[in-house]
């Protein structure tokens, strides 16, 4: 069989990393600010199948991937016009730096779709997705949106839409990876993951919506047939499904979200593939860095060159945050019964459908006007991922501290139960607080529970902070990976 050398050269970037070749979409930002691991996210919990592609493009697992139709405690608040960041990871616990193999080259899209309940059951398949954003192949850059992803240290960053209505929904980005696009048969690799927020909007729009996974893709499309590997391709490539919504009532084609101009620092990388509901914003260039994160990668290239190269340049941050997120939730009035008389009640009755029918002013929301669901929980003092710690118990004697240790540690085994493959490291520091905690019960201190009601929970780093993190983590990959041929050349 010819194999021309471009697809060879890409097929065997493909195969260094085929042990973690793949990639899972981790963590969200809103407005830069972290969320944390895999907190509003509905994941595999499977850690060895979490960053594999979905088996089957007509599987309802196309909708929100493996264990999508499970939702989980946590909704994260959004506004109107915020920009949400989805994180990729091809180490999904963050152990080693990389987002996905740069031979997966391919498109990217984001989807929403509004539902009554964002932590309900089996509400991700089915019709209601609309999507919101797109992007193939940047001729401008010369790069395929995943790629640039990648620059971007694994992050995809788009605008919700101003005007769409407020509510539960469900955001789903997709990557589409097409290095197997040309097998016999294809095989079109969708990575495919969705967060749920709760979007703070004075909207109305309902945007025209599709069904996934039925009526979504066919193998017959060109777009996921496409052969990335001739020379030259076969450009503009045919981005597959539906316009995007572009606000106002209307779709868009698809846009070019990132910009060649930027202003180079020194302090971080670039920050967001961007795109804008209305216009293409400038953005920060991206760095022309080519990470393929696994250990069968310490070697080099099959092109005989380093397989990292170090980024050309180190670019500005907007680290403009937008207004804090936390939707502020209404009391509800407590309704007063009074027996006293039929009529009485009756009276209340008629009453309360008057009010009903009356317009809601501006400073008093119904049920469905704010948050009530998926918030952090009151008493709340460690999160990790979905997964909730509560303070033990105050004591006074010797009985009530050993019965609140015990409750610490029930505490600590539901926290490892329930992590996800994000990883478990506050659970660790929950463990803290429960052998302190023991201490205390063994030096004879009665009094507790130590440093009670104190949010131990860390504060994750914001978007500007993980990426310079990531930066760091790359060039200490690379400055390795330069001994190690240095070294091998000297014997």
């Amino acid at each position: 069989m010819h194999i021309t050398a471009a697809k060879s050269t890409l097929a065997a970037l493909a195969l260094l990393g085929s042990v973690q070749a793949h990639t899972r979409f981790t963590t969200l930002f809103v407005d830069g600010h972290n969320q944390g691991d895999a907190v509003c996210i509905r994941m595999d919990m499977n850690a060895n199948t979490c960053n594999s592609p979905i088996a089957g493009i007509q599987s309802p697992e196309m909708a929100c991937g493996r264990n999508g139709e499970k939702g989980v405690a946590r909704v994260c608040p959004a506004k109107a016009g915020s920009t949400l960041t989805f994180e990729f990871r091809e180490w999904v616990d963050g152990s080693r730096p990389g987002a996905l193999n740069p031979g997966h080259e391919g498109p990217c899209t984001v989807y929403m779709k509004k539902v009554e309940s964002g932590i309900a059951d089996n509400n991700a398949a089915g019709d209601g997705w609309f999507k919101i954003w797109d992007e193939g192949f940047d001729e401008a850059a010369g790069k395929w949106c995943i790629n640039k992803m990648i620059d971007n240290n694994g992050h995809l960053s788009v605008n919700v839409p101003s005007d769409i209505e407020g509510g539960y929904y469900l955001v789903r980005p997709e990557l589409l990876a097409l290095h197997a696009a040309q097998d016999s048969p294809p095989d079109p690799q969708f990575y495919v993951g969705c967060a749920q927020i709760y979007l703070e909007s004075t909207g109305s729009a309902k945007p025209a919506t599709i069904t996934i996974p039925e009526n979504y893709v066919d193998i017959s499309m060109p777009g996921l047939t496409f052969n990335i590997y001739s020379k030259p391709l076969a450009l503009p490539y045919p981005m597959y499904g539906p316009s995007a919504y572009n606000g106002g009532g209307t779709a868009n084609a698809p846009r070019s979200p990132v910009s060649s101009s930027s202003a180079v620092a020194s302090s971080s990388t670039s920050d967001y593939v961007q795109a804008s509901e209305s216009t293409t914003p400038d953005a920060p260039a991206t760095s022309d860095a080519v990470e393929t994160d696994s250990t069968a990668t310490d070697d080099a290239g099959t092109d005989g060159s380093d397989a990292y190269d170090i980024p050309a340049n180190i670019v500005e941050v907007d680290d403009t945050q937008a207004d804090d997120n936390e939707v502020d939730g209404a009391e509800e009035d407590d309704a007063e019964a009074d027996d006293t008389s039929d009529d009485e009640c009756n009276a209340e009755e008629s009453e309360g459908e008057s009010k009903s029918d009356e317009p809601e002013s501006s400073s008093s929301y119904s049920r469905r006007d704010v948050q009530i669901e998926g918030l952090k929980p009151e008493g709340c003092i460690m999160v990790n991922a979905n997964w909730c710690g509560f303070e033990v118990k105050s004591y006074s004697d010797e009985n009530g501290c050993w019965s609140a240790s015990a409750d610490c540690w029930t505490q600590s085994r539901a926290c490892f139960d329930q992590a996800p493959p994000t990883g478990a490291k506050n659970c660790d520091l929950w463990n803290d607080k429960c052998n302190h905690l023991d201490d205390t019960c063994h030096a004879k201190q009665f009094t507790g529970p130590p440093d009670a009601g104190k949010d131990l929970t860390p504060t994750p780093p914001d978007l500007a902070a993980t990426a310079s993190r990531k930066l760091m983590a790359l060039v200490k990959k690379y400055e390795s990976h330069v001994m190690r041929r240095a070294y091998r050349a000297r014997q």
